[in-house]
């Protein structure tokens, strides 16, 4: 539980502070690695608090009760990311998705892939749409529906799993 360790061990100067009220996460603008999360959505009680000392190098991406607990810094090793709650979904999608990793889907289903089968498990009931990082033919393998461009559009009930194969294997 030390400020000095944390900085050590992350780069971040932090301070600490109790906290006895449950907030929201407030976003402070628009940020690639915040752009599928929401504000507000989510009630959060940290105690103690540890919250960022932002410096010229540090962009605040989140606030909770108006202490930075969301940031992102730059420097010669890379790009470090600090939270102070569980990072969620949607934060994990956009990092991913700044870093250039493919994203199959960005709806919070389940979807477990590799070059020869692809499954998607509903999280909830609607259209689902996988995009692919090829562009072959692809079929659903119960009903043997044919899929033409890597793109998989398919209306599911939530619950409901469903397993592509490709028409021809990749390589």
């Amino acid at each position: 539980r030390s400020p000095g360790a944390m900085k050590q061990l992350t780069g971040f100067s932090f301070a600490e502070r109790g906290n006895k009220s449950r907030s929201t996460l407030q976003l402070t603008g628009k940020h690639p690695f915040t752009q599928y999360m929401t504000s507000g959505k989510e009630e959060f009680n940290p105690n103690p608090l540890f919250y960022v000392l932002p410096d010229k190098d540090t962009t605040v991406l989140g606030t909770l009760n108006g202490s930075p607990v969301l940031a992102v810094r730059k420097n010669g090793c890379g790009t470090q990311v600090f939270s102070m709650l569980p990072p969620s979904a949607e934060l994990i999608r956009g990092i991913c998705r700044a870093a250039g990793i493919h994203l199959y889907s960005t709806r919070g289903d389940v979807v477990r892939a590799n070059a020869n089968l692809v499954m998607i498990h509903a999280s909830s009931s609607g259209l689902k749409k996988i995009d692919l990082p090829w562009s072959g033919k692809i079929r659903e393998i119960i009903t043997d529906k044919i899929f033409p461009s890597g793109k998989i559009t398919i209306s599911m009930t939530s619950g409901e799993t469903a397993l592509f194969i490709p028409v021809q294997p990749q390589k």
